[in-house]
Formats: C-alpha cells, sequence, structure tokens
C-alpha cells in the first residue's frame, strides 16, 4: 500500500480511539487531526483547529469523520471532488472485523436493547462486548486476531449509519419517526441512512424489525436476510413474556417500565434466540436489567410525589410513551427544548386526555408546545393546566413539588432535544435529580 496521508475528522472519544489505531495499524501513513474545538494534538501530529479547521482537508487521501460531522459539508464534497475517499470508524470496523456483529438501530430504544442484548450474552458467558453509539469506541478490541470468537452488539445511529457498507450478521430495527433533520436534510435521507443497516445483507444474515412500521416491514421484504418480526414471534399478555407461545419469564420480574420497553425485551429474545441461547440465560439477564440512566429512572419520592428522569425522550413519540406508563397519574410534566420544527399536536392531545395539571414549559420549543396545548383545551372548552415558563432547573421542580398532588407522578420527558438550554441530555437530566433530591 502507498504512503498516505490520513486526516481524522472530529477528536473527541472516537477519534482518539481512531488516532490509535490507525497509527498501530499504518505507521508509515501520515496522520493529521481537524477538531473545532481547541484540543492537544499527540506528538508532532498535524492539528487543525477552530472555525475553519475543515479548511485544508482537501490535501487529505484520505479522510476519517467522527460521526458528529455532517457530511454534507461544503469542505468534504469538495475534498471528494479532488479524489480524496472518506471513511469512518464503523466502516473500518465492519470490514475487519472477524467476529460476529449484532447492529442495533431505531430512533429511540436502541441504548436500551443493546445493553439488554449485551447483558443476555453475558448470562450466557458469551465473549460479548457493548459498543458502538452507547460511547464505547469498537476499534480498540481489533488489536488481537481482529476480533475473532468475539460477539459485538454494536448501537448504530444515524450518523454511523449513513455512510456505512456492510451490514451486520443480525441487524435489529426497533423504531422510526422524524429526528435529526438538520444533519439529514430531510427525514426521507433519515430513513435512507438507517436502511443502510439491512442493504448489504445476505441469506446467512437475520433482520429482527419491528412490524408496528410501515417502513420496517417494507425494508424486510426487500433485504436477503431472513427476516424475523420480533412482535410475531413474542409478546407479553397473561402476566408473562412468551416467545412462540412458550414461557420466558412473568411480568412481575422485569423491572423495566412500559409497553415499548415490553417490545424492547422482545426483540431482546428473539436474537437470544436466532444464537440459541437458553431461556434460563435470557430469563436470568431480563430479571436482572434496571434499565439505564435518565430512561423513566424513579430519581425520588418526595411528599409522596414521585419524580422521574426520562431525559432521553427527546421527541414527541417516546415522550408519549414514557406518558403512557403514568396515565392519569401523571401530575405534572416538563417539556420544552431544542426547536427542531417537530409536529406537537398528538402530545397535546395526550396531555388532554390524561388530564396532566401542570406544565413545565423550556424554550424554545416550549412555546410551540404550549400553542398546540391551548389548541386542544380550547376545542373541548376545557380550563388550560397550570404552566411556568422558566430556563431554570430549580424553578421548575420547585413548581412540581409545591404544585403535584400526593399520589402523583412528576416526569422529565422534554419531547425535544435538550440544547436550547442544556449542554445534552446528561446534563439535563442529572440537573432535575440534583434539584429533586435537594427538596425537603
Amino acid at each position: 500500500m502507498p504512503h498516505r496521508k490520513i486526516i481524522i475528522l472530529g477528536y473527541g472519544v472516537e477519534g482518539k480511539s481512531l488516532y490509535k489505531y490507525l497509527k498501530k495499524r499504518y505507521p508509515e501513513d501520515t496522520l493529521a487531526i481537524a477538531d473545532k474545538n481547541k484540543i492537544t494534538a499527540p506528538g508532532h501530529v498535524k492539528l487543525y483547529s477552530g472555525k475553519n479547521y475543515l479548511k485544508n482537508i482537501g490535501e487529505y487521501d484520505l479522510i476519517v469523520k467522527t460521526p458528529g460531522i455532517s457530511p454534507n459539508t461544503e469542505e468534504i464534497k469538495e475534498a471528494l471532488l479532488k479524489g480524496a475517499e472518506i471513511t469512518s470508524a464503523a466502516n473500518i470496523f465492519f470490514n475487519n472485523c472477524k467476529g460476529k456483529i449484532i447492529g442495533v438501530t431505531a430512533t429511540k430504544g436502541k441504548s436500551t436493547t443493546s445493553t439488554l442484548i449485551y447483558k443476555i450474552l453475558r448470562a450466557a458467558k458469551k465473549d460479548a462486548y457493548l459498543v458502538g453509539n452507547i460511547g464505547n469506541p469498537p476499534l480498540k478490541y481489533l488489536a488481537s486476531n481482529m476480533g475473532k470468537g468475539k460477539i459485538f452488539v454494536y448501537e448504530l445511529s444515524s450518523y454511523q449509519l449513513h455512510d456505512l457498507k456492510k451490514s451486520p450478521h443480525i441487524s435489529v430495527f426497533l423504531t422510526i419517526f422524524p429526528e435529526h433533520m438538520p444533519y439529514h436534510g430531510s427525514y426521507e435521507n433519515y430513513r435512507e441512512a438507517k436502511a443502510n443497516i439491512v442493504r448489504y445483507h445476505n441469506k446467512n444474515n437475520y433482520f429482527v424489525y419491528n412490524s408496528g412500521y410501515d417502513f420496517l416491514k417494507k425494508l424486510a421484504k426487500q433485504s436477503k436476510a431472513k427476516p424475523v418480526d420480533y412482535l410475531k414471534v413474542c409478546q407479553a399478555n397473561n402476566g408473562w413474556i412468551y416467545y412462540k407461545n412458550k414461557k420466558i419469564i412473568p411480568l412481575k420480574e422485569i423491572k423495566l417500565l412500559g409497553k415499548h420497553n415490553m417490545e424492547n425485551i422482545c426483540a431482546g429474545i428473539a436474537v437470544a434466540k436466532i444464537l440459541r441461547l437458553s431461556d434460563k440465560d435470557i430469563r436470568r439477564a431480563v430479571k436482572n436489567f434496571k434499565g439505564l440512566e435518565h430512561r423513566i429512572e424513579l430519581v425520588a419520592e418526595r411528599k409522596g410525589i414521585k419524580f422521574y428522569d426520562d431525559a432521553i425522550s427527546t421527541t414527541p413519540e417516546s415522550t408519549m410513551a414514557a406518558m403512557d406508563i403514568f396515565k392519569e397519574t401523571l401530575g405534572t410534566i416538563l417539556l420544552g427544548g431544542e426547536d427542531r420544527g417537530y409536529n406537537f399536536s398528538r402530545l397535546a392531545k395526550s396531555i388532554y386526555r390524561y388530564r396532566v395539571k401542570n406544565i413545565v414549559i423550556f424554550p424554545d420549543s416550549g412555546a410551540e408546545i404550549w400553542k398546540e396545548i391551548v389548541k386542544v383545551y380550547k376545542k373541548y372548552k376545557s380550563g388550560l393546566p397550570r404552566k411556568i415558563m422558566t430556563r431554570d432547573m430549580g424553578e421548575a421542580v420547585r413548581f412540581a413539588s409545591k404544585n403535584t398532588a400526593k399520589g402523583e407522578v412528576c416526569l422529565l420527558s422534554t419531547a425535544s432535544p435538550s440544547y436550547s438550554v442544556f449542554k445534552n441530555f446528561i446534563e439535563k437530566g442529572n440537573l432535575f435529580k440534583k434539584e429533586v433530591r435537594r427538596l425537603k
């Protein structure tokens, strides 16, 4: 292979992992790093940072892009016209990994399901690793034997999928609705990016999918993989979760809440059955699984009010799924964040249906959410919920504490991304928990 000039775009956790991998694997190549933030580059590596950090990427033969950088930037387009190649950590991993890859994607639900599949594999004493969008860079596992004999559960976002050129051995697709529009430009582009998880399948692969979405049913028909409709083979009813009419685990042993989580569990069980794992190992893993932080997480009970952190719910659909768990016991909900142009009409109808008494509104989308709520309540000639508009989490929690009745729930589930006020959903959730625990 001739000597190449390679530039890594983005030097966060994945970018650092990429540097270590490329430096070790291709020691003769010249590496450079570009990041819009001020960073410290290793050794004598050429560094581009600041506002114009992409300006010189056309000088490089290979561009290795980390997920957060849009492929639609003018600099990347110009570099490709000059003959540069572009790839990603996901492509490098998929092209070189000798182990089995289970890829999981969804608009919402992929982190929970990926983690559950990993827990089931570990319960079955498999040499398994949880990697990808969940925060664990995969390339470090290619150091010895390129991952041979290992099983990788790879959580795949649309950012990682948009240019993927190889599909996982087992692909899991849970939900699909509008998200990440600024990055992809349209819902159609978003769906096309997601579809790469099945686009390169062969007859020896599996596609585990949710038949509740027409788009996923269409993909199942188009894919060369063996289709597994997990809602058909696995159901929760009569106090149990069944797989092909065989009891797997009683619902009373499951710690996760909500219909959507029962479906996530069914997806995990379907994957476990493809791998021929035992019912005993499946039941033990599901029973011990407590869910993930900021996913309908009970923070505390204060004066008879239960405070739940669902900061990860940043779309109307995921917030409505959380509301469906608590129904009429939902006394207060915290809504609003970055305005992505979402349609909040169905969310407003859910608020009316469950007679939510108190609404906390964060900017910027909070104004649009409240507008939709007013429309619904006006239509039914009903008095509006009590509301507060704020940027301050402490004020929001104190309002909830004062106005939520004993025996009711206060839910942080904003139906919008966090960035208008908070750094990310983690900061938002942690601030909520901090303020709740301050309550007396």
